[in-house]
């Protein structure tokens, strides 16, 4: 019986942990790679990035939400498209 409760536990936690994981679906940055899964924070170097693009911080997505991400991405007026484009604009100024 304790057994069973914590294995329940142990599956809990990884979903909650999976609700909390944001992946990154932007260009390369120095300090981030696209695809990078985030569970505890964002690395220094790309915080310092986004402050000179904020369009960054908007191409960190729930891993849930990744599917509809790349979809979005994909058509070249909706909001994750345009912010791709200034971050990538903002990559070759840098």
């Amino acid at each position: 019986m304790v057994m069973e409760k914590k294995e329940a536990n142990k599956a809990q936690v990884s979903q909650d942990e999976k609700k909390k994981q944001k992946i990154y679906i932007g260009p390369t940055m120095r300090g981030m790679v696209s695809g990078t899964v985030l569970t505890n924070g964002f690395p220094p170097a790309f915080l310092e990035a986004s402050k000179g693009c904020p369009a960054l911080m908007e191409l960190v997505v729930p891993v849930s939400r990744l599917p509809q991400a790349n979809r979005e991405l994909a058509v070249f007026d909706s909001a994750l498209s345009r912010f791709y484009r200034i971050a990538m604009e903002y990559k070759k100024g840098v």
